[in-house]
């Protein structure tokens, strides 16, 4: 049998006077990633938010149904098309083959609120992201976009993840900012706007800065 300890009643605590101090949030330990969505005011610069976040319940891989496939086709084209006429003068038959090709490395994000999907996806190096949200509160959610980074990393032993973004898409580049990526460099005429060749933003991160 293990020792039985003595409980010791602790000494009485006399607090001290002090002055009153306007409260600050306090980020929790461990929450579900689906607080995110009904607390946005928990989103804080990345060097202050939580290292292990539980991705049950918010992310879940992609289980691509027809109806799914319709609709992701859809938005590339005539969303995320907007910002790139490669994108958005690609036949539709050959965008649904190519998210298709992708589904085993995408990930589905709350209700149906978006995908993000890695592809290339070199394991043991490196992996390319993309992401295709019609929720519009994930630009301002920048701890779901790091814990996803995270969740691939491991996943498939990543040093790198990495990122390209026409330079005049502004919400994008500054959340890759807020992700805690750096721009490393730009690509020019990486991508084609209305028509004009435009530079591409080359965003990167790295397996030990999330």
């Amino acid at each position: 049998m293990e020792p039985q300890l003595e409980e010791i009643a602790p000494a009485p605590v006399v607090p001290k006077p002090r002055r009153k101090r306007k409260a600050k949030a306090v980020v929790p330990q461990e929450f579900e990633l689906t607080d995110v969505a009904t607390e946005p005011h928990r989103i804080t610069h990345p060097s202050r938010e939580v290292k292990d976040v539980d991705l049950r319940g918010a992310i879940k891989p992609l289980e691509l149904t027809k109806e799914k496939l319709l609709f992701l086709t859809d938005y590339t084209i005539n969303v995320i098309g907007k910002w790139n006429d490669i994108i958005r003068d690609t036949p539709p038959m050959e965008m649904a083959a190519r998210l298709v090709q992708a589904a085993p490395t995408s990930f589905e994000l709350g209700q149906w609120q978006g995908v993000v999907s890695f592809m290339p996806v070199y394991p043991g190096h490196d992996a390319m992201i993309h992401v295709s949200v019609w929720d519009p509160l994930f630009m301002r959610r920048p701890m779901l976009a790091r814990a996803l980074i995270r969740h691939a990393m491991k996943k498939w032993n990543l040093r790198r993840v990495y990122a390209c973004i026409p330079e005049q898409h502004t919400k994008a580049n500054i959340l890759c900012a807020k992700v805690g990526m750096t721009l490393e460099g730009r690509l020019r005429h990486a991508f084609v706007y209305n028509g004009t060749p435009v530079t591409g933003m080359y965003w990167g991160i790295l397996a030990g800065e999330v």
